[in-house]
């Protein structure tokens, strides 16, 4: 162990100091003035201990404000470390956001913005650029502008033409503490507008579809009625008529539940082997499919299995054949099923009437009809391909559709394929 040897203070030092140059003194002058030189020695000697007092005061002070200097410098540390952390937690919430949100000065020049404002506007980094730059549009510049408190925000809606077409209600308000900052909200409002678009397009469909078969139902059931006269082979044949009617609405009606079932309950998946599936609905519409003078070819394996409602793939399977068969005259129907790439494939091609292009991207639209009047002729009610779609999506699939007029088409229905037990 170490021993410290005690240092001697400084003043002592001085102390010793001061008494030699008093004998120095008494010896220099030859004790001449004794008096004066005691009282110069006392005097200088009271000075240096006034001095190491005040010099050890403030020593003292000086510790007293390094320590203090130090505790606000890690206090000073702390408080920025926190702020720090309170910035990074506020933008991974804004970051988390599935609405796009811009941070504005007073001047409309964006500070910062979301990752959904970026993926909204199509722009790679908006900050530094003014709102009117990044969104190109004068509603929202106009929102900045008129932007309202937090508690009271300015309420707009406005439409987006680009990069997409959108719908967007805009909240905008200043915060309260300075510099002043303008906050943008916004949220898509494209997809409820767009269902309403849907809902108030079936309504109006279907209230048409429906009335129309009445309507004929109606007049020659008042023509009987009021004909007591008419000879037997008019009334058979409005009568006839009627039954058709009575048929389309009940067809109708049918399309509709089967509709209604498909969007209002959840998929009940099983282990559905879709090459036996497909050859069942094959094999009972192949009457129908001969007494029209058509020929049938049908290629599948023996097992690909899907997971999926086996009763909404039949009704898959069934409204594509029966579109085949009511727009083919003459020529084939063919039926395939196969693999492809993790999925299974139905495909049902004919040699029918064919669908010109410009009808392509609307086919599968609830009540649409390429030929109104042939499609009343079959029998058709235009929710067949809505059904089929619905059906297929909801399944984790998708439909395609390649058709040429006068010559044929060619409807592919994909399905996630079932891996087997204990695959990768």
């Amino acid at each position: 162990m170490l021993i410290r040897r005690k240092e001697t203070p400084r003043y002592q030092w001085l102390a010793v100091l001061g008494v030699a140059l008093f004998f120095f003194a008494l010896v220099w002058e030859g004790l001449r003035d004794i008096t004066k030189i005691v009282w110069l020695v006392i005097g200088a000697l009271s000075g240096i201990l006034i001095m190491l007092s005040v010099v050890k005061s403030l020593s003292f002070r000086l510790g007293e404000w390094s320590r203090e200097l130090r505790a606000t410098r890690s206090e000073l540390r702390r408080t920025k470390e926190e702020k720090e952390a309170i910035q990074r937690q506020f933008e991974d919430v804004i970051e988390g956001l599935e609405t796009p949100l811009f941070i504005c000065d007073s001047h409309g020049t964006i500070l910062n913005a979301n990752r959904a404002a970026k993926e909204a506007f199509a722009f790679k980094e908006p900050k530094g650029h003014t709102l009117l730059d990044v969104t190109l549009s004068h509603d929202i510049l106009h929102a900045t502008t008129n932007a309202g408190t937090r508690e009271k925000p300015y309420k707009i809606e406005i439409n987006i033409p680009a990069p997409s077409d959108h719908v967007y209600h805009v909240l905008s308000w200043v915060s309260e503490s300075e510099p002043k900052r303008i906050f943008i909200a916004m949220t898509d409002l494209t997809p409820m507008r767009r269902l309403e678009k849907i809902r108030s397009d079936f309504v109006a469909n279907a209230s048409h579809e429906l009335r129309t078969p009445m309507a004929s139902i109606r007049s020659m059931a008042e023509t009987i009625l009021d004909n007591p006269d008419l000879p037997q082979e008019t009334k058979e044949r409005y009568l006839q008529n009627i039954i058709s009617e009575v048929d389309r609405l009940t067809n109708l009606a049918d399309d509709l539940l089967v509709l209604s079932y498909a969007e209002s309950r959840p998929i009940k998946k099983s282990e559905v082997n879709f090459s036996e599936l497909v050859r069942e609905v094959v094999s009972k519409t192949e009457r129908q499919i001969q007494e029209k003078g058509l020929k049938l070819f049908f290629e599948a394996p023996e097992s690909l299995m899907v997971e999926g409602e086996a009763e909404q793939l039949v009704q898959v399977v069934s409204n594509l054949l029966s579109n085949a068969v009511r727009y083919t005259l003459e020529g084939s129907i063919t039926v395939r099923v196969y693999p492809s790439d993790n999925e299974v494939v139905l495909e049902v091609k004919d040699t029918g009437i064919g669908i010109s292009s410009e009808h392509l991207p609307r086919i599968f639209e609830r009540f649409y009809r390429v030929d109104r009047a042939r499609s009343r002729e079959t029998g058709g009610t235009g929710l067949g391909l809505s059904i089929v779609r619905h059906i297929v999506e909801s399944h984790g699939g998708k439909v395609e559709v390649e058709s040429e007029l006068n010559v044929g088409s060619t409807f592919r229905v994909r399905l996630p394929m079932k891996k087997p037990v204990g695959a990768a």
